[in-house]
């Protein structure tokens, strides 16, 4: 007898910034902003999957500024590029074919 999958949905990824105000007095009132939700990023090897084409065409085209969301997070140069799933989404079904 074959397990079913479970179907597992993770929860937004949420940041909420801190905002500093100058008072009249010369004092600093920090507080919380408003809450960003974050969007789901994929790496390069599960970009070029879903795009069907191989990883160092991703990753040329996040070099050259072909993916409005593709970024480095961290300082370090050997980061991984990230790219938003929407994005890599919507150039999948805009594909030929």
């Amino acid at each position: 007898m074959r397990k079913a999958k479970r179907l597992t949905i993770d929860p937004p990824r949420v940041v909420i910034p801190t905002v500093t105000v100058r008072q009249a007095d010369g004092s600093i009132l920090s507080k919380a902003g408003k809450p960003i939700i974050l969007e789901d990023e994929l790496g390069i090897s599960e970009a070029a999957r879903l795009l069907g084409m191989s990883c160092r065409w991703v990753q040329t085209q996040c070099e050259l500024g072909n993916f409005k969301t593709a970024h480095k997070p961290g300082l370090k140069d050997r980061s991984q590029w990230r790219i938003a799933r929407s994005e890599v989404i919507a150039r999948a079904k805009s594909q030929p074919g």
